[in-house]
Order: C-alpha cells, then structure tokens, then sequence
C-alpha cells in the first residue's frame, strides 16, 4: 500500500450509514454522530468510530447527507453534529 493512499469504502456499509440515518429519523430519534454509532454498532456494521467519521464525511461531500452542527447544551462540549438525507 502506498503512503497516502486511503481504504475504498464499501458500497454495502455507505448504504447501511444511509439506512440507518432515515430509521433513526422516522423512530424520532435525533440523528446524531453518537446516535448512529450505536445503532451501526449494535447491528455488527461498524464499531470504530474512525471508520463511521469517514463514512459520514464521504456521504456528506458527494451530497448524499447532509450535516447540520448545533451547540451542545454544555460548554466544555464540543458542538453536536446532526445528519440527515439529502432530498432530491
């Protein structure tokens, strides 16, 4: 493997992030990195967060998904990032 050169992502788990972006959203559950980690995670899809970071800015820079970043509730908290599918 050459330095510099990424993993390809598989299509399958692109699609399961997708998939788990609108059953989260039609439960009413708010659809954020943490959320889908678990969810992903309790599926046996993905269980690295650096995996799902990838996935997640992949999907959103070819427009699939959108990301929308709020203030979290505390201070010494990082602003929460919230996800949802591109409309057509």
């Amino acid at each position: 493997m050459q330095a510099g050169s990424k993993r390809n992502k598989s299509v399958l788990v692109a699609e399961s992030v997708v998939k788990s972006v609108e059953k989260l959203r039609n439960e009413g559950t708010e659809t954020t990195f943490n959320a889908l980690m678990a969810d992903l995670r309790s599926r046996g899809i993905l269980s690295n967060h650096r995996s799902l970071r990838a996935y997640l800015d992949s999907l959103a820079k070819s427009g699939l998904l959108t990301r929308r970043t709020e203030p979290s509730r505390q201070p010494n908290i990082r602003p929460r990032q919230v996800y949802s599918v591109t409309q057509d």
